[in-house]
């Protein structure tokens, strides 16, 4: 079953990005990365992170599936937490008990398994975190 991650992390993509969410200035795959002089670089703020995914098997009879989780990260350095709680807000609205179509899968329902906010160490950064668990199954002809 993870050869649905892929299309999967696509079509969350495609969810946050068409049409852009208000105030979002990217959304990334990866928060920072060093370039070939060095230097680290970093995206501008607010922006949103597809961060860590796992998938958990479920499978039964002739029905093949799980559950895939992919954390989001939002980050923003405004004051206060209300910037990062409303890209959150929109981020669930865009993500919560919606019907992805995925060739191959016969069932795919995504929903928000959990949201949390931190402040981060630097006293600047607002973190806000948001769980995207999608469930998944194929159905697999009986007598294969």
């Amino acid at each position: 079953m993870m050869r649905f991650a892929e299309p999967l992390q696509k079509w969350v993509f495609e969810q946050l990005t068409m049409p852009a969410i208000e105030g979002v200035v990217q959304v990334i795959d990866h928060a920072c990365h060093v370039s070939r002089d060095g230097n680290l670089n970093q995206p501008d703020f607010p922006y949103v992170e597809i961060a860590d995914s796992d998938f958990v098997a479920d499978d039964a009879d002739y029905a093949p599936g799980g559950t895939h989780s992919i954390d989001l990260h939002i980050w923003s350095r405004a004051k206060g937490q209300r910037e990062v709680k409303m890209i959150m807000g929109e981020v669930y609205d865009r993500l919560h008990r919606q019907y992805p179509s995925i060739d191959g899968l016969e069932t795919c329902l995504s929903r928000i398994g959990a949201t949390r906010i931190l402040n981060d160490p630097d006293g600047n950064t607002r973190h806000g975190v948001v769980t995207v668990q999608i469930l998944t199954r194929t159905l697999e002809n009986a007598d294969g």
